[in-house]
């Protein structure tokens, strides 16, 4: 499976993610998308796979709308939501498991006033 398939599976089931505008890598900014969430599910290489296990990793990028200082604690509180899922729903049919590889990073912002969290994934499969 797609890293980024299994992480937005794994997502899909958490009802704060309904929310959000999902991109599978970067994300432009437009007037049609200023007043939405986003997700941005990046990946890049894990670490070298060992006996045909391969392990991924994901960023997940949560953003406000354009200028949403007053979402920003609610994008915060799903981010760590997000953490603390992984204490104990950690796989997807047994095939794939997910590792935080980091805490909650953020917040930061971008040049349009999106202020954003991060968090980065260890799919392996």
């Amino acid at each position: 499976m797609n890293p980024i398939d299994a992480v937005n599976e794994w997502l899909e089931v958490m009802p704060e993610y309904a929310g959000y505008k999902v991109y599978r890598g970067a994300w432009r900014d437009s007037p049609d998308n200023a007043g939405l969430k986003l997700a941005a599910l990046i990946a890049s290489p894990g670490r070298t796979p060992e006996q045909g296990v391969a392990y991924d990793l994901v960023d997940i990028y949560l953003m406000t709308k354009q200028k949403g200082l007053a979402e920003s604690k609610a994008v915060a509180d799903f981010a760590y939501a997000i953490r603390e899922r992984l204490d104990t729903d950690w796989a997807i049919c047994g095939i794939v498991q997910f590792q935080l590889i980091s805490g909650v990073g953020g917040p930061g912002m971008t040049t349009e006033d999106r202020y954003w969290y991060r968090l980065t994934m260890q799919v392996t499969q």
